[in-house]
């Protein structure tokens, strides 16, 4: 059980990331609908929270060596690691819909149309910065 007090495992945590998808679903269909925002907000909260709960016993247990991370085979041995994917993972769901969030927001300011902001990659957010746009 990664989560203390939560009894569910590690598999089942990672089946609930599926729980994200409406989200992204309302980003496509409705970006502008008056819901969409703090629904999707708290969604990318409540996994941010669900990594900090699953990293934390990990720090605290000495669990992860941060010195590895720094080499290509230091990464590939970390993620080799049943312990390190699910909060690797829910970073990465948390972030990455944060950042969708905010691409929503940069598309309304008109910095680029919304399709524009979710086709561009990560050259979107230097784009809307240079532009004096960058507001999370």
């Amino acid at each position: 059980m990664p989560v203390p007090l939560l009894p569910f495992s590690d598999a089942e945590l990672f089946n609930s990331v599926n729980l994200a998808l409406p989200a992204w679903l309302l980003l496509l269909v409705a970006p502008r609908w008056r819901y969409t925002a703090p629904f999707v907000t708290a969604t990318a909260l409540g996994f941010a929270a669900l990594y900090i709960a699953t990293i934390v016993p990990q720090l605290a247990s000495g669990g992860l060596d941060f010195s590895d991370l720094f080499s290509y085979e230091g990464v590939v041995k970390a993620f080799a690691t049943r312990s390190t994917v699910l909060p690797a993972w829910l970073h990465f769901v948390a972030f990455d819909l944060w950042t969708a969030r905010w691409e929503v927001r940069v598309s309304r300011l008109r910095v680029c149309s919304l399709p524009g902001c979710f086709c561009c990659g990560t050259s979107r957010i230097a784009c809307a910065s240079s532009k004096g746009k960058f507001a999370l």
